[in-house]
């Protein structure tokens, strides 16, 4: 990630980085059960990865499992679905 970051002021690079997650994100969308469930989880997982690859933040590993029990939940739930986009 932190050399995905640095590669990022390159427009190439940059491009596919770009296309990538693109097509990770079309993935989740059209294979998940549930997209927008899906969607949520995987840009959450990708922000707590960004956090600590940054060094924004830092988890102890027991707040991460938390964090990722509770992103695992909101694939599993039954309740109410994310709010709908303007």
């Amino acid at each position: 990630m932190l050399i995905s970051s640095a590669m990022s002021a390159e427009e190439e690079c940059h491009a596919l980085m770009c296309e990538e997650i693109c097509q990770t994100m079309g993935r989740v969308a059209q294979e998940a059960d549930d997209p927008r469930r899906a969607s949520l989880a995987y840009l959450a997982l990708h922000g707590i990865k960004s956090l600590e690859f940054f060094g924004f933040c830092r988890f102890d590993s027991e707040s991460r499992q938390e964090l990722l029990d509770d992103i695992r939940g909101l694939l599993q739930s039954s309740g109410p679905e994310p709010a709908a986009s303007n």
